[in-house]
């Protein structure tokens, strides 16, 4: 883990690195993300005050929102839910200036990362062999092939870490996104593609319907940054 969370009062929790890595990756969140966040229309937890590093601590470390709501793997988002988490993403994606910070991997093209993805697959494929599920790595190969020619537009911001426990969810409805210590400029079909593996295909249309343009060279290229987060 790159961050330890402490709640305190009601309302805020302190978000405290642990090791070098996060704080080599925390300029959007401390620097950009309270500025950004000011357009955004759902919850997240952007900083409300960064403190510096000090004597008692060498890093920096910041002061968030508490957002209450369980992961979406425990409580699944409802076709509302992925509505609105297709009008976050929506608000999200919006052009990066040149000066903002990259991700050394998820901000690189699918075909800069083609190498290190075949060789999950054919290792994911390889250790299903004999299991009672069974990676279909031939298929797997196509969409990521498929996606990877696809030229990518001008970069956005992207969250870039849309794992389960980032998505809160509370009655179905979104409740916010968190942990943003990997964000940076980058494809906005990475974010979709990541949020592909948390919902079930018969709510892609109802992300999309939320996103407001989903193009077919965009859900390729999804298609192939899901692969490759799953």
């Amino acid at each position: 883990r790159d961050y330890v969370t402490w709640r305190f009062a009601r309302q805020w929790a302190m978000r405290i690195p642990r090791r070098q890595l996060a704080v080599d990756r925390q300029t959007t969140e401390t620097v950009w993300l309270a500025h950004l966040a000011k357009e955004w229309q759902f919850a997240t937890s952007a900083p409300a005050k960064v403190c510096p590093p000090s004597a008692d601590f060498p890093w920096a470390w910041s002061i968030v929102p508490w957002l209450d709501g369980s992961p979406a793997a425990i409580e699944p988002l409802s076709d509302q839910g992925a509505l609105e988490l297709g009008w976050a993403l929506r608000a999200l994606h919006q052009a990066a200036p040149v000066n903002a910070p990259t991700h050394p991997l998820r901000s690189q093209s699918l075909a800069t990362r083609a190498p290190r993805a075949h060789d999950r697959i054919a290792t994911l494929h390889r250790r299903t062999d004999t299991s009672a599920w069974r990676l279909d790595a031939e298929s797997a190969l196509r969409l990521y092939t498929r996606g990877a020619s696809i030229p990518r537009p001008a970069a956005t911001w992207c969250h870039l870490d849309l794992r389960s426990p980032h998505v809160l969810v509370a009655g179905g409805r979104l409740a916010g996104i968190i942990d943003w210590g990997d964000a940076a400029a980058a494809d906005p079909a990475t974010d979709i593609g990541q949020v592909l593996t948390l919902l079930p295909p018969m709510q892609w249309d109802a992300l999309a319907q939320g996103y407001g343009s989903l193009d077919v060279n965009t859900f390729e290229r999804a298609r192939a940054e899901a692969i490759d987060f799953a």
